[in-house]
């Protein structure tokens, strides 16, 4: 995960490589960039459902070579229709890759010690991408085309890795788990009511984490504050998470989990709810600071509870539900914090994030007594799951 996000030149610069090089109108390249989001939508679904069905080392394989190749594609596409195409083929292919890797890490890792592998599979990916924007930006001065060439080598890099070291970990197919009926495999984690519920939460609090990159550099700039200061505020998320995610379990598995979750949700809405109140600058890096705390509390423990939760021969699809909910707020969140913003000001929208935040710590708390005595009863059944308390 590190080499591959060392190499996440591109997104970070997709909508400046439209508008600059390719002299494409903002509204078309917001479109552009919004099929981004609708692909990495698609992907987790697909992904996790191959995960379950061809293994997790093929979805993987099929994820790095192809959205390597994907990546070249989009560097040399010229007319906007086949940029339109090439990025959303991009997204697509290549973000098949986090359910599968999830799964294997539910396929592996002792339940015991699943939150902390998630932490750090986190920790490794914002590392990644703490340092791939400023090595992207220097080779963007030279040409844009070697961000592709650069992006799509560390994609093809990290498929070798897997193909050489990570074996297929898949469980075995159980009898009671035909093949055929994939219809009713997909609708599962919807009909399964304590996953339901969990994915619910999930979603609403997502919607929270996008207005970190839409509604706060715009409010920013509103209070006289510039765009550099803004990148300045906003590198506080990822060097907090590259300090103290690895450390992380280790404070929070003193707690029930459902406490945790729900203390990060309540962050997560404060440190946004914060700008209804204070608008300095030291009052925006304290608002980062809150809100990244809450991040780094539920990163590593949300994925362990869908390992949890999900059965063996289904980790993949569960895990791509939960990727689902990522990608589905990456598209909504953006948009409501837009309308809201314009209708009734930004007042408004960070006092709805701390509300949000509240309902959805309020929400953790109440849906942890069904996933608990889920949890109970597959420890009777002596199915392994993690040790923590909900």
């Amino acid at each position: 995960m590190l080499v591959n996000r060392l190499g996440g030149f591109v997104f970070p610069f997709l909508a400046l490589y439209l508008t600059s090089a390719r002299k494409m109108p903002v509204d078309q390249a917001a479109w552009i960039v919004s099929l981004f989001g609708a692909g990495s939508f698609a992907a987790a679904v697909v992904g996790g459902r191959l995960a379950d069905l061809a293994g997790r080392r093929a979805t993987m394989l099929a994820a790095l070579f192809g959205g390597g190749t994907a990546m070249l594609a989009l560097g040399m596409a010229e007319r906007p229709w086949a940029i339109a195409l090439a990025t959303f083929v991009l997204a697509l292919v290549q973000d098949m890759f986090r359910p599968a890797a999830n799964a294997v890490i539910a396929d592996v890792v002792p339940p015991e010690d699943r939150q902390r592998a998630f932490g750090l599979l986190y920790w490794a990916a914002n590392l990644g991408f703490a340092i791939a924007p400023a090595v992207a930006g220097f080779m963007a001065t030279r040409s844009y085309l070697w961000l592709f060439a650069g992006d799509a080598a560390t994609t093809f890099l990290c498929g070798a890795l897997v193909w050489l070291k990570v074996p297929e970990t898949r469980p075995e197919r159980s009898a009671d788990a035909p093949s055929g009926r994939q219809g009713a495999a997909l609708l599962r984690p919807f009909l399964d009511p304590v996953f339901a519920s969990f994915l619910g939460l999930t979603l609403l609090v997502a919607l929270l984490f996008f207005q970190a990159h839409l509604a706060l550099p715009i409010d920013m700039k509103a209070h006289g504050l510039s765009e550099a200061t803004y990148g300045g505020v906003i590198a506080v998320n990822g060097v907090m998470i590259v300090l103290f995610q690895p450390f992380a379990s280790r404070v929070t598995e003193r707690f029930r989990r459902s406490a945790v979750l729900a203390a990060g949700a309540l962050l997560v809405g404060a440190g946004l709810g914060l700008y209804a109140f204070f608008t300095t600058l030291q009052a925006y890096v304290a608002g980062v600071m809150i809100f990244t705390a809450g991040e780094i509390l539920m990163a590593g423990l949300s994925p362990a509870i869908v390992s949890d939760l999900a059965p063996a021969r289904l980790r993949g699809t569960y895990q791509g539900m939960f990727h689902m909910a990522w990608g589905l707020a990456s598209f909504l969140g953006p948009l409501a914090s837009g309308l809201v913003f314009r209708a009734l000001g930004a007042r408004a929208l960070w006092l709805g994030c701390l509300v949000v935040g509240a309902a959805g710590a309020t929400g953790h708390l109440l849906i942890a007594e069904p996933r608990r005595r889920r949890l109970l009863k597959l420890r009777a059944a002596a199915i392994q799951v993690s040790a923590g308390e909900d």
